[in-house]
């Protein structure tokens, strides 16, 4: 489920996802922002940062040769 909650406070919305969401087969996580985004901008902003980040952690394991 992808939605703005600003109409709710957040004991509202661990109501709502209790009632109507949680199935215990799925995995949640909030994407907030200082800035006011689309859910199609704050999805691919988590994108772009978790794909720089794989990269950046591949970078770290590839050993430095020196000659």
């Amino acid at each position: 489920m992808q939605t703005k909650l600003i109409e709710l406070d957040e004991q509202e919305v661990i109501k709502l996802l209790e009632e109507k969401i949680i199935t215990g087969r799925e995995g949640l996580f909030c994407l907030g922002s200082s800035q006011n985004l689309t859910l199609k901008e704050e999805h691919l902003t988590y994108r772009k940062k978790d794909s720089i980040e794989k990269i950046i952690n591949s970078l770290r394991s590839v050993p430095l040769i020196f000659s």
